[in-house]
Parts: C-alpha cells; structure tokens; sequence
C-alpha cells in the first residue's frame, strides 16, 4: 500500500512539473467534453435518424481530409516558430522591435504561413467540396440536395477554420499555446451548446453547420482582434531574408506532407468505408465509436501537444537530458492514465448493459469499442515518441505513416464484409500498437546515436 501512494506521489509531483497554462486549459476543455460529449452523443443517436447519423459522422471524416491539402504544415510551422522565438521572451510589439535578430526570422515564417495557408483553404473549399457533392449523390433514402446543400456551408466554413490554422500554430510557436488552449476551450464549449440546442430543436444535419460558426468566429478574434498589432508589425517588416521553401522549408515539409497525406487512411477511412460497404447505419454506429476515440486520442495527446513547444526549444538549445526527462514524464503518464480510462470503460458498459438502454444499439459492440480505446490510449504514446522526433525540426515518421496507412486500409477492406466493425478495430490497432510504436522507438534511438547523448 505504502510502494502504490509513493508511486501516486510521484505522478502526481511529475504532473505538477508539467502544469502551466496551456496544459490547465486544454485538461479544462478535456473536462467539459467529458460532460458535453456523451449528450452529445445521446442527442445524436435519438434526435436524427439512423440514415442522418450516418451522414453525421461521414461529414465529420471527408473533414479529416484538409490533411491532404495542410500537409502537415502545422507541424512545421509551431516547431519552426519555436526555434526562431527561443530569445524572446514574450510575443509583444516592444519586445519584438527590442528582437532585431530574430523578428527578421518570424516575419519571414508569418509571410510563408499567410500566404500558404489562404491558397490551402481555397483549394480545400473547392476540392473537398466537389468530393462531398459527388460523394453524397448517390444516397439511400435521404433527401439529397438538402444534405449537398449542408455539405457546401459546412465546407466554407472549414475552409475558414483551415486558412487561419497555420496562424494558430504560428502563436502556439511564438509563446501564445495559453492563449490559444483558452479560445479553444471557449470556442468549444459555445460551439457544444449550439450544437446541442440544434438538435433538440430537430435541425437535424444542419445543427453541424450551425455548431461551425462560433469556432470560425473565435479564430478571427484571436488573429484580426487579439493579436492584430503584433501581426501589423510582423507584415511590415521590410529587411528581412525571405524563407528560401527548398532549403528551409522542403527538407521537413515533404516528409510531413506524405506522413499527413497518409493520416486520413490510418484514421479517417474508417466511416467512408463502412458507409460505402455497409450502408449509412453502420456507418452511424462506427462513427459514434470512433468519435469516443477521437475524444480519448485527445486526452492522450493533450500532455505531448501543449509540450511540443517546450520540447522544440529545448532541442533547439540542446538540452538533451531535459528533454529526455520531459518526454519519459509524459510517458509514465500516459501509461497510468490508460489504465484509467480502461477500468472507467469496463465499468460504465457493464452499467449500460445492466440497464439494457437503447443507446446500446446504436453504439459499437464492447469489444469493438474496448479495443479502439485502447488503440487510443497507445496512439497517445505514439504521439509523444512522434513529438520527441519533430522537436528538432524533422520529419523522419514519412515512411512508417505511409506503411500505416496502406496497412490499415487493405486490412479494414479485406475483413469488412467477413466480420463486420470488427475489422475496423482489429486494423487499427495493429497498424497503431503492433507496428507504429516499434518502429517510433526505433527512429529514437536512431536520432540519439547521431547526437551522442
């Protein structure tokens, strides 16, 4: 009992070590999507029909498509930007005209990401918009051209959400992840409620639409408003050495682009497979599953994702021990959390059960849903090895993502019709568990021999 307290203090003082702002907001938005998810989801499964459920989650994954046109550029960006502000001490107009070394660097990486990311989001509207149209012509029982309708604004108006990304990993990179975690966190409860309201007022497939707006207008407050003045003085910054895209930006950016291009196959295929093989109710069944996954991937990253900054500058300034120490904190944390969350599952579905509700039915099986959990729980250590490797801006996963990728998608195939949702599981976590973390370890150590530390 004393060796179980001693290893509860422990954690507990390493989870300390690593609170700060950004680490308290994100746990906070973590808090409300553990108490708004669930209506949500309750909302969903009983307020719009199985047919619209199914379209529900298959708008939610075509979204995981920005991945082809973003590239990972976001990546690059909050790693490059924490580089380049390390001797700054905070992101304001005096401190930044004080900074005549490196504001030369961030106003050169603020011109690449405006400029980049208006031309992504463009592409994004127009090409990911076609795709839904042609995607959803060919429907079930559903009326259509309301849903093509649906599509096209819940596609313009993430296509705003993706122009200012790469600005938000800009502020991220430049010391602002507190800023930013917080008007996540409003932008994310607003966003729930009107998402919530919606449904219960039967706007049906409309109510995603509706859901987008305040998450749009919560990225044009930060940048345009909040963060306007600093901005101005970044653009009018005329005497600085423009980023050379080959030397400087190519060498981790084509790896990141393959790595993202290959995301959407190693998660978002899931539902537009079983929309396409199984029908949308299916579709509706799984989505719901992966959605609890997506929320529990969140949980998972959230210790690594509000580090990442900490991480590159501590590369950057090569403490190496420092770093070591912070990534094997947040993997003793990960680990405990895991078992956490697998015992809370195991618990509330056997409550489920016992209460035979018919929520039942319209979620996956329990060992369906047992083993994407867990997939999670390893993918957030997975993200964690992946966050070490990038903190010294490169991109060495390029060629693990693809093989992930393809793996998971020929597997979901091939066993889709034999053993249903199953195979969505299964391939998962595989690709995740059984082939991923090996190989991340692998490039750890890899890149700790060219160091030699």
């Amino acid at each position: 009992m004393s060796l179980f307290l001693l290893a509860l203090k422990k954690v507990f003082l390493e989870f300390k070590s690593l609170s700060n702002r950004a680490l308290t907001f994100s746990l906070s938005t973590i808090i409300f999507q553990l108490i708004l998810t669930p209506i949500i989801i309750i909302l969903v499964t009983s307020k719009i029909s199985p047919e619209e459920q199914g379209y529900y989650y298959t708008f939610l994954s075509l979204l995981n498509l920005q991945s082809f046109f973003e590239l990972g550029l976001f990546a690059f960006i909050v790693n490059k930007a924490s580089s380049s502000f390390s001797n700054i001490t905070i992101f304001d107009v005096k401190s930044l005209n004080k900074s005549y070394t490196d504001i030369p660097k961030l106003a050169a990486l603020y011109s690449m990401t405006r400029k980049i990311y208006f031309l992504i989001s463009l592409l994004f509207a127009f090409f990911v918009g076609g795709l839904g149209i042609i995607f959803f012509s060919h429907g079930w029982t559903y009326n259509l051209n309301e849903i093509q309708v649906c599509w096209i604004v819940f596609c313009i108006l993430c296509s705003f959400q993706v122009y200012f990304l790469g600005l938000n990993g800009f502020l991220e990179g430049c010391g602002q992840i507190d800023v930013v975690e917080k008007w996540k966190l409003i932008s994310f409860v607003v966003s729930s409620m009107v998402l919530i309201v919606c449904l219960v007022l039967g706007f049906g497939i409309m109510s995603l639409v509706f859901s987008t707006i305040p998450k749009v207008l919560k990225d044009i407050y930060l940048i345009k408003i909040s963060f306007r003045k600093q901005f101005k003085l970044l653009s009018k910054q005329k005497q600085y050495e423009k980023l050379n895209f080959y030397k400087d930006v190519w060498p981790m950016q084509s790896r990141l682009a393959i790595s993202s291009f290959a995301s959407f196959f190693q998660y978002g295929i899931f539902v537009p497979l079983v929309f396409s093989i199984l029908g949308p109710v299916q579709a509706g069944i799984i989505g719901v599953g992966l959605q609890i996954t997506s929320f529990l991937q969140q949980i998972m990253s959230r210790w690594t994702y509000t580090q990442q900054p900490k991480m590159a500058k501590l590369a950057s300034l090569r403490k190496f021990q420092e770093l070591d120490k912070l990534v094997q904190i947040i993997g003793r944390i990960n680990i405990l959390l895991s078992v956490f969350v697998l015992f809370l599952y195991f618990i509330f579905y056997k409550i489920l059960e016992i209460l035979n509700l018919s929520i039942l039915e319209r979620i996956p099986g329990f060992w369906v849903l047992f083993i994407l959990l867990l997939t999670a729980c390893n993918y957030g250590y997975l993200f964690m090895l992946v966050g070490y490797l990038r903190a010294f801006v490169e991109e060495r996963i390029h060629i693990l993502s693809v093989t992930i990728a393809v793996l998971n998608a020929i597997l979901c195939y091939a066993f889709l019709k034999h053993i249903g949702l199953y195979s969505v599981a299964i391939s998962y976590f595989a690709c995740i568990t059984l082939v991923g973390i090996p190989w991340a370890k692998k490039l750890i150590m890899k890149k700790r021999r060219e160091l030699a530390y």
